[in-house]
């Protein structure tokens, strides 16, 4: 009679009981503790019916029907729903630092895996003269080269909260802020850059005494909107970022060899890092084909910092058609420094003073090539 209806019961509703407290539960150790959870509550239950009324319940079939449950339930996660995150990490640990893993298996929902638009910061980084280099270089050799230098400047990046977005050939493309929000991408893409360069040098020590190559870098730096996400084919695809502003730091990053500089960085990047965090000077302003509004680019300086006032001087000069005057501080600086960007001003204002500019000219350069 009541007893066995007593059993009846406990058989169906201890484990729908245990299977919707899984179901909620985020972890095997949580599902472990709500499994043990239940079976004490039902050995307490059973013990205290005895001892009080004398109802002997049977303990081997509610017993089994919540090990079954529980069973299911942990197969069902490891199989599907943490393999899921497994995948999850696998795709991301390749080219994301560990904290921001660690932030997507928390919060899966944050990441969109389709394409969204957001604003970030793009760092092309890219071996000057590479074809050069590798030429005088057997295969092996070569490798060994390219390994040594993009191991530590991918740990650069990763330890910036950056994503590590491609290499192509020597080239590497990071991208800050995607596929979490990182607060102040800005800032890190440019410590990233600086971190590089200082990383740089002491591999060329390295290279040098061992009779290899030293290497020069160029690194372009913009920030801006972009649509990131999963782009390609079904077989193959990569999480990355595409738009204008991707282009413009690509397109910093080639002119570093035209200003003779090593970071060059856009006005928006600029403007979002703060005031006394880094040495910024105005290198130029580019008008470019198809574009009304002239690009304001600057270098982030590391070397030579007390010719910043010098060349600002040099530049109001050069931009107020004072040309022999501007010229005189450019070739100053290029015999002190062997200053880039005031070699280039030099040649500017030799053109200008042979053939001057319109009247309306307003200290623009326009680009001869998009």
């Amino acid at each position: 009679g009541i007893t066995q209806m007593q059993e009846m019961l406990c058989i169906l509703l201890l484990p729908i009981l245990l299977g919707v407290v899984l179901a909620f539960v985020p972890g095997t150790f949580a599902g472990l503790a709500a499994f043990i959870g239940t079976a004490v509550l039902f050995l307490a239950v059973n013990y205290f019916g005895f001892t009080l009324g004398l109802r002997d319940m049977t303990i081997i079939y509610p017993m089994l029907g919540i090990g079954l449950t529980y069973l299911g339930s942990e197969s069902w996660r490891n199989l599907v729903v943490e393999k899921k995150g497994r995948q999850l990490k696998k795709a991301f640990s390749n080219y994301v630092s560990p904290d921001l893993v660690r932030e997507i298996e928390k919060n899966p929902d944050k990441l969109v895996l389709g394409g969204e638009q957001r604003e970030i910061s793009i760092l092309f980084s890219d071996i000057r003269g590479f074809t050069t280099v590798s030429e005088s270089l057997t295969p092996p050799e070569l490798v060994t080269l390219l390994n040594e230098y993009l191991s530590p400047m991918t740990r650069i990046v990763l330890e910036e909260k950056g994503t590590l977005d491609k290499f192509i050939g020597d080239a590497v493309m990071a991208i800050f802020n995607a596929p979490l929000d990182v607060p102040g991408h800005a800032e890190h893409a440019c410590a990233a850059a600086v971190r590089m360069l200082e990383e740089l040098k002491h591999l060329n020590e390295g290279f040098a005494e061992r009779g290899m190559h030293t290497l020069d870098i160029g690194v372009g730096i913009n920030t801006g909107p972009a649509v990131v996400g999963n782009m390609g084919a079904d077989i193959r695809f990569d999480y990355t970022a595409i738009g204008d502003s991707v282009n413009l730091a690509s397109r910093l990053e080639g002119l570093n060899k035209y200003y003779g500089s090593h970071i060059l960085v856009s006005e928006d990047t600029r403007n979002q890092v703060p005031d006394g965090r880094f040495i910024f000077r105005e290198v130029d302003r580019v008008r470019v084909k198809g574009k009304h509004l002239p690009i304001v680019m600057y270098e982030l300086m590391i070397t030579n910092l007390e010719l910043l006032p010098h060349f600002e001087e040099g530049l109001e000069k050069y931009r107020a058609k004072q040309f022999v005057a501007a010229q005189q501080i450019f070739n100053r600086l290029v015999a002190d420094y062997s200053d880039g960007p005031s070699r280039l001003y030099s040649n500017r204002c030799a053109e200008y003073l042979e053939t001057p500019p319109p009247a309306d000219w307003d200290g623009v350069y326009t680009a001869k090539s998009k």
